[in-house]
């Protein structure tokens, strides 16, 4: 039954729970507008409903196609050109970089060595043709957004390119810089991790639930210029460091976390 179902906002529910058997009467909610909305149940047929409340792209069209499509319920919508409106000015607050936000909090991450005289390096790795293809495709994307420079450190580490199954799925392969060394010679910051099992157990009882995403969560954290140099790593087209926090740097988990933290409970 629809109404014994737990909605979390974010993902498909309508179709991972698939058929439903619509059993309220009316219900309503709200835009990101607040302009709100209405649906009537008309029969309690079994149907699929389009989960059309996914992402920016788009909106105003997929609702426009249920009200079309669906003859089980009725939807009254107002003041869709509003809906429009907020669809054309959604560039202005989210353009999909993740240094779009920094200035609001200006974070800055310092990555502490054991010894301070130690030098982080090792020997690049054999690429292959398809490799090299990768790497160029990488780097530019990398260059562009700002999360990397040319570096002239002293420190270096390798890069390889994984192209499994899960890369070839969403189309794209990973870029993996090879940390072992820079871990191994870095000071652990301790900072604790949640409890996924005692999250759970804190929203046990209720009936709906808000998530969200931070595009490249790491990335929205710069490094100090002293610490960039300690990032450095060399591809076939030359020699970067990165200007945020890398993937793959042991402490990046903990920085972000207590990032995360502190900027919830402000």
């Amino acid at each position: 039954e629809f109404t014994n179902k737990d909605i979390i906002l974010g993902m498909s529910f309508l179709d991972k729970l698939y058929p439903h058997i619509i059993t309220k009467i009316h219900w309503w909610f709200t835009t990101p507008c607040k302009q709100k909305l209405g649906a009537k149940r008309v029969n309690n047929k079994v149907r699929k409903t389009t989960p059309w409340i996914k992402g920016s792209e788009k909106i105003t069209q997929k609702l426009e196609n249920v009200i079309q499509s669906n003859h089980n319920i009725e939807i009254i919508i107002f003041s869709i050109n509003k809906i429009k409106l907020l669809q054309d000015k959604l560039e202005l607050l989210y353009n999909g970089n993740p240094l779009q936000g920094w200035e609001k909090h200006k974070t800055k991450i310092k990555i502490e060595l054991i010894d301070e005289n130690s030098i982080v390096t090792q020997k690049p790795l054999k690429y292959n043709f398809n490799d090299l293809i990768e790497f160029k495709m990488h780097i530019k994307e990398l260059l562009d957004n700002k999360y990397i420079q040319e570096s002239n450190s002293k420190h270096t580490s390798p890069t390889f390119i994984v192209n499994k199954h899960s890369e070839q799925k969403r189309g794209k392969s990973r870029m993996v810089i090879y940390y072992r060394n820079l871990n191994a010679k870095t000071k652990t910051y301790n900072y604790p991790i949640p409890n996924k099992i005692l999250k759970i157990r804190q929203i046990q009882g209720y009936n709906y639930f808000s998530k969200f995403d931070c595009k490249s969560g790491f990335y929205h954290l710069k490094l100090e210029d002293e610490s960039k140099k300690l990032t450095a790593f060399t591809v076939p087209q030359g020699f970067y460091e990165w200007n945020v926090l890398p993937f793959g740097y042991k402490n990046v988990p903990g920085r972000y976390q207590h990032f995360m933290d502190n900027y919830f409970n402000q």
